[in-house]
């Protein structure tokens, strides 16, 4: 601050300097908001396009496995051995549950990608045959998928099992003899992993996009996500609230693991659970940032610059005002002869050449104040001279009186004789 406070060049340099850090931060804030904005438009159509990629993909995924159920249940000896599950011998019975496993051991109905496939009986909903033997012999009358089915191909879209209480999705249809006859409710429970295997695709979406389901209930579709104990309530966030209401948008928002993310999400109608597509804004406003660092270096790299080049200027500029400055103090110090330079036509010219005409009148009055003092000098030695002729004068003098005057502007002494 001392230096500052002594030194005009230090502080040109220093206020330039500031100012140019400053519109340098402006510039970089600036720089940093428009691609932002541009990123974030960019960002969300690539999300727009994910998300729309992943619903056709689900949807494809569903056509293919309803397909599936209905290539298994034309299978002419599934429905012979399926036939034989209601109304014969428990040993028959058990034989047909035998072959049918076999038939669904095949790596062929392994690759069509169910959980469990079941067999119900039409009227009362009984599970005459299941992959999984602890559920036989259980009814579903009341499923929706059991009531439909009956009726037609039906996709019960995501819900929770009543068994496990996970989200599963369910295609049912009518399961008949070779004659025509029906044999009740063919269903299979849809592993979701393979819809989270197309989910979990990254498409794109950079190191930390992902897309996921949630269901009408707040809960992952996911059963990687749902198995998580830190959403046994359900999981909320903005982008996830606004999709179960049924509202397609997207936005900037904190995920379920509090991260800020720019997401997309929308409501599917045709599976009845909400897509959403996000990916970090630490990822996704990167370009940024470096964009707004590149300015910022940049433009302290010139700051310096620039500040040396103020430095440099301000010394030619300067070097005139500090020749003043020298002549001042010399003359301040008695010397009166001194001469400020005038090197310039400019402000600065004009103030050397006042300066130079201040010296010349201050010498002017100091000459004609030493002669003035002489003059004085003089006058007073002349009365003192006076006085000392005047006090012997009065020493001798017998009576009389002083006297002036006036035409020669004199004292003499006059003698006046007493009457008597």
């Amino acid at each position: 601050m001392n230096l500052l406070s002594r030194s005009l060049v230090w502080r040109l340099v220093f206020s330039m300097f500031v100012l140019s850090v400053i519109a340098t931060t402006i510039a970089a804030g600036l720089a940093y908001l428009r691609a932002r904005d541009a990123l974030s438009q960019s960002i969300l159509e690539r999300l727009t396009l994910a998300a729309t990629l992943k619903e056709n993909e689900l949807k494809r995924i569903i056509g293919e496995k309803k397909t599936s159920m209905q290539f298994l249940a034309s299978l002419p000896e599934f429905r012979m051995y399926a036939s034989k599950l209601h109304g014969t011998s428990r040993t028959q019975m058990s034989r047909s549950r035998a072959a049918l496993r076999k038939i669904l051991a095949e790596p062929m109905v392994q690759d069509l990608g169910f959980r469990e496939i079941l067999i119900l009986e039409a009227q009362s909903g009984l599970v005459l045959f299941s992959t999984d033997a602890a559920h036989q012999n259980d009814y579903r009358t009341l499923d929706r998928f059991f009531i439909e089915g009956s009726k037609g191909i039906f996709v019960h879209n995501v819900h929770p099992w009543p068994v496990t209480f996970q989200p599963t999705m369910t295609i049912a249809l009518p399961l008949l003899t070779l004659h025509g006859d029906s044999i009740g409710v063919l269903a299979a429970h849809i592993n979701l992993d393979l819809l989270n295997d197309i989910l979990f695709e990254h498409s794109g979406l950079g190191m930390t996009g992902e897309t996921y389901l949630v269901d009408r209930y707040n809960v992952f579709v996911s059963s990687k996500r749902f198995e998580r104990k830190e959403y046994v309530r359900g999981v909320h966030t903005p982008g996830i609230d606004a999709a179960v209401r049924g509202t397609d948008s997207s936005g900037l928002y904190q995920n379920y693991a509090g991260v800020p993310i720019v997401g997309v999400f929308r409501w599917l109608d045709d599976f009845e659970i909400a897509l959403i597509a996000e990916i970090h804004q630490s990822e996704a406003f990167e370009p940024a940032r470096r964009l707004a660092m590149s300015v910022v270096s940049s433009g302290m790299l010139l700051a310096v610059a620039l500040a040396i080049g103020i430095y440099l200027l301000s010394l030619q500029i300067v070097r005139p005002i500090l020749a003043i400055k020298e002549s001042a103090v010399r003359a301040t110090e008695g010397d009166l002869s001194v001469m400020a330079p005038v090197e310039m036509q400019d402000e600065v010219g004009i103030l050397a050449r006042a300066f130079n005409a201040m010296i010349g009148n201050l010498r002017t009055t100091l000459a004609s104040l030493r002669q003035e003092l002489k003059e004085r000098q003089v006058v007073e030695d002349a009365l003192r001279q006076s006085e000392i002729r005047w006090q012997f004068a009065l020493e001798g003098a017998g009576d009389g009186v002083w006297d002036w005057d006036v035409r020669t502007n004199r004292v003499f002494f006059s003698h006046r004789w007493k009457e008597m």
